[in-house]
C-alpha cells in the first residue's frame, strides 16, 4: 500500500463515523434554521378558561388547571424543555408559572395537548379577585416556550387570553 492509499482510507474513516452522523443535521439547518423556527410553531388555549376558586372555605385559593395546545408544522419532532410565564387580570400580573418537564411535540400539523397546573394565590391576590365584579374575569397568560429540535435551540412566546369563571362561595 502507499501512503496516498492510507490517507485515503483514513479520510474515508473519519468521513462515514463523523461527517455521516452530523450531515442530516447540516442539511435541517440550511433548511430550517433555529432562528426561523418559532414562526412553524403554534400554541392556543382553550376558550373556556380555567376557574379561579377564591371561597373562604376553601384550603386554598387557586387558578385551576388550563390546558393549552402546541401545534407544530415542521417535518421533526421537537422536544419542549421549559415553558415560563405569568398570568394577568387586566394589567395586574397575579401568577407566575414554570414547567421544567420535558415534552415531545410530533411533526407535521400535530397537535400536543400540556395542562398547566393549578395556580396557588395569596390572601391579596384572591381579595382582588373576589372584589371584580361579576362572575367572569378575562385571564391573559404570557408564555414562553423553551424548545429544542435537531437544528437548534429556540423559544416560542404567546399571548393568550381567555375568560375564567370565579368562584367565590356563598355570601
Amino acid at each position: 500500500m502507499t501512503p496516498w492509499t492510507d490517507l485515503w482510507s483514513a479520510a474515508v474513516s473519519w468521513l462515514k463515523s463523523h461527517a455521516a452522523a452530523r450531515l442530516p443535521k447540516l442539511i435541517l439547518g440550511r433548511l430550517y434554521p433555529a432562528k426561523s423556527l418559532g414562526k412553524a410553531v403554534s400554541i392556543f388555549g382553550k376558550e373556556e378558561g380555567p376557574h379561579v376558586y377564591v371561597n373562604p372555605d376553601r384550603p386554598s385559593f387557586e387558578i385551576g388547571p388550563y390546558e393549552i395546545t402546541f401545534v407544530n408544522s415542521l417535518p421533526f419532532a421537537l422536544s419542549l424543555t421549559s415553558l415560563t410565564g405569568h398570568v394577568s387580570v387586566g394589567y395586574q400580573e397575579v401568577a407566575h408559572l414554570a414547567r421544567s418537564q420535558c415534552s415531545r411535540l410530533d411533526p407535521q400539523c400535530a397537535r400536543t395537548a400540556l395542562q398547566i397546573p393549578s395556580v396557588n394565590l395569596s390572601d391579596q391576590q384572591a381579595r382582588h379577585f373576589r372584589d371584580l365584579h361579576g362572575n367572569l374575569c378575562q385571564l391573559s397568560f404570557q408564555l414562553t416556550a423553551n424548545l429544542s429540535g435537531p437544528t437548534g435551540d429556540f423559544q416560542v412566546t404567546q399571548a393568550i387570553n381567555t375568560h375564567a369563571t370565579i368562584y367565590r362561595g356563598a355570601n
